[in-house]
């Protein structure tokens, strides 16, 4: 039986995060739009999603106030990525505003936080965010709303992902269910199933050695986020207590997550090598005892703070003690 508490073997009703839809289009849209995206917040919140954008007004706007409408609706459910340092210009249906600062940048922030993308009409930008979204993995879907969105719909962008393509161009309900679809694939709502995250990343046609590997990590572990970076295929599970694979036709390299403090009081989370493996070194039992013995590598960074008790790892703990208890116990300066 799977262990809940095992991140490679727990089922998916295990998980403790809800699947993000990102939907990405133009700050200025026409009423259609307007009124299309509203039906798609709604219409995504109650497939049970949780929603991300870039926070402003337009068809960014309309996704939000649509998504409060939704049955389902729970504070949280809104996040807003804004590209300045003011929280304050999110638009009022945000539940969470974040402020990155960093101008167009958080684009990629946007289409990186979430499971499958979801396009409306859009310019420039919306075309950006398709583009990352292709480029990572993301299934991306349209809309049949005037702008891009209805362009690339049934569109092929690049041999990267030979075989698949922009789903749609859809209606909002019909985008919804598709956005539903293609999470429950990678593993959201039931079991994954390793053929279909294999189509996912790679199309209805895969073939190759890279996608041979995936499915057989698929197999081995049927939870994690999946996503494609270049060359690579990317998969996360077991959050911050769990380890991060990168694959390549090549080798697989397991990696554990950290925090590196680039300067002070500038936290950023990452990742650091733990051990690399040519597949040829790797069987089905092999593969296996590798991935419990990285979630156990990763268990065993975790100590409880000497001050209150609570489980921390190791790069957040100093002479035994939590940084917020070293902090306001023993009067160290971070």
């Amino acid at each position: 039986m799977a262990d809940p508490s095992n991140p490679w073997t727990a089922p998916p009703s295990a998980r403790p995060r809800r699947p993000v839809a990102a939907v990405v289009g133009g700050q200025h849209a026409d009423a259609e739009t307007i009124a299309v995206a509203e039906t798609l917040g709604a219409a995504l919140v109650d497939a049970g999603f949780r929603i991300v954008n870039g926070g402003y007004g337009g068809v960014m706007a309309a996704v939000s106030r649509g998504a409060r409408c939704a049955r389902s609706y729970a504070s949280g459910d809104v996040v807003g990525v804004l590209p300045t340092l003011e929280p304050d210009q999110a638009n009022p249906w945000v539940d969470l505003a974040i402020a990155t600062g960093m101008g167009h940048a958080r684009n990629v922030s946007v289409v990186g936080s979430a499971d499958v993308v979801i396009a409306v009409g859009g310019g420039a930008g919306t075309l950006s965010e398709i583009a990352h979204a292709w480029g990572i993995g993301r299934p991306v879907i349209a809309l049949d709303v005037p702008g891009w969105s209805r362009r690339l719909g049934g569109e092929c962008l690049d041999a990267r992902r030979p075989g698949d393509v922009v789903e749609g161009p859809f209606g909002p309900v019909e985008a919804a269910a598709a956005a539903r679809a293609s999470v429950e694939r990678l593993g959201f709502g039931g079991a994954a199933d390793p053929s279909a995250i294999v189509e996912v990343l790679f199309g209805p046609d895969a073939t190759g050695t890279l996608a041979q590997r995936v499915r057989t990590l698929a197999e081995a572990c049927p939870a994690g986020r999946w996503g494609r970076v270049g060359e690579y295929v990317r998969v996360e599970a077991g959050g911050a207590r769990g380890w991060v694979a990168l694959v390549s036709a090549e080798a697989l390299e397991i990696r554990l997550p950290t925090t590196e403090w680039v300067m002070p009081y500038q936290p950023v989370a990452t990742t650091r090598q733990w051990q690399r493996f040519h597949w040829s070194e790797l069987d089905e039992v092999g593969l296996a005892r590798v991935l419990t013995e990285a979630a156990e590598a990763r268990a065993a960074e975790y100590a409880d703070c000497v001050h209150c008790g609570e489980s921390v790892a190791d790069e957040h703990r100093i002479d035994g003690a939590c940084h917020a208890c070293a902090s306001s116990a023993d009067g160290v300066v971070f």
